[in-house]
């Protein structure tokens, strides 16, 4: 079971290069919001054709979105989500409001030590949001998630949370046509992240009482 809290939301080069405010709002009345009750779902590993344990990123982004929902958010997703564990690079879904999300890793990386029992892992994106509107284009956007956690044994964590993170996710512009039409934010940003997201989480083994 995870407990997820929004700890911070910040705009670093401005608030003119957010494309979407009422998104970044939303996701700021999460910080107040999450450190009265913070999210609270299910996690879910599986193994692959070669017998690996991963991440099962459908489960898992389906329940990090009815937690949300359940707690007024905006997350909420309709239909199946497109998803296949032994090719995990793409994922597409349906938002609660309509939007297809197209989501595909292009790179990541992860480090280990054992001795700290400690592990950072990092995750490259690129995400085109298409909400189907007359006139308007899909929304393009690259995240990069770095995630460091620590964990610990049963019995150092007793009833606590087995496995702690701090997750950051950096989210950059992408330029939207070319040449002399290249957009004036996007060359304005210069590669920098123009919003930059961190959560805390805590996980822990689930038992009968989180139902």
């Amino acid at each position: 079971m995870t407990t997820s809290r929004t700890a911070s939301v910040d705009a670093p080069l401005g608030m003119e290069f957010i494309r979407d405010v009422d998104a970044f709002e939303r996701l700021k009345e999460e910080v107040d919001a999450t450190a009265r009750e913070p999210f609270v779902y299910p996690v879910r590993f599986t193994k692959n054709g070669r017998g690996e344990t991963v991440f099962d990123r459908a489960f898992n982004v389906r329940a990090l979105a009815e937690a949300s929902r359940g707690s007024g958010g905006k997350r909420a997703l309709d239909g199946e989500i497109e998803w296949n564990v032994d090719d995990p690079n793409v994922l597409k879904l349906v938002t609660g409001d309509g939007a297809s999300v197209f989501y595909k890793v292009t790179a990541r990386s992860s480090e280990r030590d054992d001795d700290a029992r400690t592990m950072t892992t990092s995750e490259l994106a690129q995400i085109v949001v298409d909400r189907g509107r007359v006139g308007a284009e899909p929304r393009v956007k690259s995240t990069r998630i770095v995630t460091k956690y620590k964990w610990r044994t049963p019995e150092e964590a007793k009833s606590g949370p087995q496995i702690v993170a701090s997750q950051t996710v950096y989210e950059y512009l992408v330029a939207v046509g070319g040449g002399e039409d290249a957009d004036e934010t996007f060359v304005k940003a210069r590669g920098r992240p123009v919003e930059v997201d961190v959560y805390r989480i805590a996980m822990q083994p689930w038992t009968e009482e989180f139902f």
